[in-house]
């Protein structure tokens, strides 16, 4: 019974023009469209968006990067610093773990650290996150205790520290002396015998017996008894000469090392002495023995040092 109707309809559709026929299609489908069951909204739902991660280097927190990889300045490997969604809004508050040591910024999951393999603590933000939040870091007492945080008021004064260095400590060179042989002879008794004693100024150190010096001790007592003998005589220039004589032995025997009292002694003696004695002229320790007994030396040979 259908097939008259079309074929009618078929007839009537091709004495009309085109645009009459896309009209009636428009038509025919708005008559359907309430006949069509609508599909599900699930599938229309906006799509997830994906997490935004921020990498950063623990040794320049102000490196911040969208992926990982390695630090662009010490050549580190990049830890996540943050991860959130990528529209922008405002990160509900979560859980944040940081070093105790502050090794590095605050991290989104538990674990240990990365620089010194501390276990990382939870921290309070403080909010819902950001900026102000990130700043504040409370720990609890076992961790203030790990890491032995001190406070103490702020206070103007001169810092100092104390230094232990390895020195090495020497001798004042401005009292050092030497004590050396003023004439040949020979080292009969060295009275200060090891390094290290300690002697007074005047002390005796050496007995020497020395020929030259016995011989300008006979010199010294012949010129004496001249000008005891020329004491009667008329003549001046003569007593000069032989008080001279006397004068110039005294000072050749101070010239090789004698005191003016072993001088004395020598004249108030009346006889030589084939040894003398040698004196400190200074006060200190014998840091270094040049000689020992028996010694033959010349003029100039070093015996002691003595440092004050």
């Amino acid at each position: 019974m259908m097939k008259p109707v079309v074929t009618k309809i078929g007839a009537i559709l091709s004495k009309v023009p085109v645009l009459a026929v896309v009209m009636a299609a428009f038509a025919l489908g708005y008559l359907f469209k309430g006949a069509v069951t609508p599909a599900p909204l699930a599938s229309m739902a906006e799509p997830s968006e994906p997490a935004e991660e921020i990498w950063t280097c623990s040794m320049h927190p102000e490196i911040r990067l969208p992926k990982s990889g390695n630090c662009p300045k010490c050549g580190m490997k990049l830890v996540l610093a943050e991860s959130g969604p990528k529209s922008g809004k405002p990160k509900a508050a979560g859980k944040k773990y940081a070093c105790a040591m502050f090794c590095v910024p605050s991290m989104p999951r538990p674990g240990n650290c990365p620089i010194c393999g501390m276990k990382m603590i939870e921290v309070d933000l403080g909010g819902a996150g950001g900026d102000a939040g990130s700043r504040t870091l409370t720990l609890s007492a076992a961790a203030r205790k790990l890491a032995e945080i001190a406070v103490a008021p702020v206070e103007r004064k001169f810092v100092s520290a104390e230094i232990r260095m390895v020195g090495k400590m020497d001798y004042d060179e401005t009292r050092l002396k030497y004590i050396t042989a003023w004439v040949p002879g020979r080292l009969d008794r060295l009275y200060a015998d090891y390094t290290g004693i300690a002697v007074r100024e005047g002390d005796h150190l050496v007995s020497m017996y020395s020929p030259d010096l016995l011989i300008a001790q006979v010199e010294l007592l012949q010129a004496i008894e001249t000008a005891g003998a020329l004491q009667a005589s008329t003549d001046e220039g003569v007593r000069r000469i032989a008080e001279g004589l006397i004068e110039h032995a005294r000072r050749k025997l101070r010239l090789w090392g004698l005191s003016a009292e072993q001088v004395r002694e020598i004249e108030t003696r009346g006889t030589p002495s084939d040894h003398v004695t040698i004196y400190a002229p200074i006060g200190g320790i014998v840091i270094h023995k040049s000689a020992t007994e028996g010694m033959y030396v010349d003029t100039g040979t070093r015996i002691y040092t003595i440092a004050d």
